[in-house]
């Protein structure tokens, strides 16, 4: 009888670890493991459980096979009883490991949201009857935040999916959620990486790779050709205020890809234009008015600062295309008739309307064309039960 059980645990652990190389295709995977028990002698009505796991995930990265027997005449006649159930049990484990994009287990993308949020999302509406009447904040698509889902005061429309990875806490009078009321304790995403080679390449070879120079107290540009930083005037429109590139005038057009090595971003101008990327290692602030951002913008601003303001935008009436992306601190929006056409990513986002009307459209055609650092994952599957 040992023999019986060590063969039939045996057939359990191959099922279930062959499943695991299918995952998160649960289809897939139960395909596997039944070719498997079939291959070792396994019939079909032994087959108790085949489940990926956690169950109701969308993102498995564990599987469960039962196999259940009764024994034969055999241990009938040798026990003294009708019938013997043998059981064997396994649940196998596929642990992605690795950097980049998909550095964890296989599942949707942060580029998959209008709004992505590593640790919290706190929307704060306006407290007066004016928000009540759905002036306020807007999200087309759909919004994912790994912690905590906050909502307080009045008139947030969220038009898609809302997911939390912990809690959800609404206090907010007037909420409206169209895609559906949010969910609790979803699986977790993991924040995609920028490819900074890629784009610090494109800034240097535009000449728009800048670095403050403050022993000197001057700024200096990358020079490709002789791989170190030259002295150089500000780009057109602009000054250096403070270690960090501040355009203040009006109907300025900005286009290139920019890189701030150590520095930050200022805009308190108005009407200005253009399809310009901006990555600064310092903080971005806009608070400028009649900004329109052209499509095909790329990511309008990512900020690698870990400041509690990383990008802080308070400006009004105005459009941008592109991806806002602040991988480590915390993107803050509190202006007035601010449209966003594209996604937002962040490590914290928090909307303080002290206004009305700012929308966040989701837009893949912008997202897309994100230069995202290439993974370099391995796949390790394992016996875990």
């Amino acid at each position: 009888m040992e023999i019986e059980i060590e063969i039939r645990q045996s057939c359990c652990d191959a099922a279930a670890l062959a499943a695991c190389t299918k995952l998160p295709d649960g289809v897939a995977a139960e395909a596997k493991a039944r070719e498997y028990c079939a291959l070792n002698g396994v019939i079909p009505s032994e087959i108790a459980t085949c489940r990926t796991l956690p169950l109701g995930s969308l993102n498995p990265n564990r599987y469960e096979v039962v196999l259940i027997r009764t024994a034969g005449p055999f241990f009938t006649a040798v026990l003294g009883v009708g019938t013997v159930r043998i059981g064997a049990r396994s649940v196998a484990v596929a642990d992605v490991k690795g950097t980049g994009s998909s550095g964890s287990t296989p599942g949707p993308s942060a580029l998959d949201f209008a709004v992505y949020s590593a640790r919290e999302f706190t929307a704060r509406g306006r407290v007066d009857e004016v928000a009540l009447t759905g002036n306020g904040f807007r999200i087309n698509g759909d919004l994912h935040v790994n912690g905590d889902f906050k909502v307080t005061g009045g008139g947030a429309t969220f038009n898609g999916k809302v997911e939390a990875g912990h809690d959800v806490k609404d206090a907010g009078a007037g909420a409206t959620y169209l895609g559906g009321p949010p969910v609790e304790d979803a699986d977790k995403v993991p924040l995609v990486e920028l490819d900074l080679a890629d784009v610090k390449a494109k800034a240097a070879a535009e000449g728009h790779y800048y670095k403050w120079d403050a022993e000197h107290g001057r700024l200096t540009t990358y020079n490709p050709s002789m791989k170190n930083f030259q002295p150089c005037d500000p780009p057109p429109g602009a000054s250096v205020v403070s270690g960090n590139l501040k355009w203040e005038g009006s109907s300025e057009v900005i286009n290139g890809t920019f890189y701030l090595e150590g520095m930050g971003v200022q805009m308190s101008g108005s009407s200005l234009d253009g399809k310009a990327t901006f990555v600064a290692e310092g903080e971005i602030k806009i608070s400028g008015t009649n900004y329109a951002y052209k499509d095909t913008a790329q990511y309008a601003f990512v900020s690698l600062s870990t400041s509690a303001a990383a990008v802080d935008i308070s400006g009004s009436n105005s459009t941008f295309y592109g991806a806002v992306y602040a991988p480590n601190g915390t993107v803050s929006f509190s202006g007035n008739d601010l449209t966003f056409n594209g996604a937002v990513l962040a490590n914290n986002i928090q909307t303080n309307l002290a206004g009305t009307n700012m929308t966040i459209n989701y837009d893949p055609n912008q997202t897309a064309m994100i230069p995202v650092k290439a993974a370099s994952t391995e796949t390790f599957i394992r016996l875990a039960e």
